[in-house]
């Protein structure tokens, strides 16, 4: 007896963004402790299987580096708001110029 084959659709579609497969690698700081490309590695990994990408602002590398190396990942970006409002707001405007976006 054949074994049933299925045509699974994982894809969905996220406040606009359409992913391939519904998955989330959320924000954690200094994945060049694990790899020496870090955050640029993890997001064009997202960005191979569609899935959605998230840059911590403690991350190892800038917001313009990991949006250089995976510019087709859907990336968010996410901020803590500092004591330094004017700086919160400078990192803020950096991620939407690199094409951040969020939820």
């Amino acid at each position: 007896m054949r074994p049933i084959q299925a045509k699974v659709d994982t894809s969905v579609e996220l406040f606009g963004h359409g992913l391939k497969i519904p998955i989330f690698v959320s924000p954690a700081g200094v994945h060049c402790l694990c790899d020496p490309d870090g955050e640029c590695a993890t997001a064009k990994a997202c960005g191979r299987v569609g899935a959605l990408f998230g840059l911590s602002q403690h991350s190892t590398k800038s917001i313009e580096d990991v949006a250089a190396a995976a510019p087709m990942t859907l990336r968010w970006y996410q901020s803590y708001i500092l004591k330094d409002r004017d700086r919160t707001l400078r990192l803020v405007r950096r991620a939407v110029k690199e094409g951040y976006t969020g939820g």
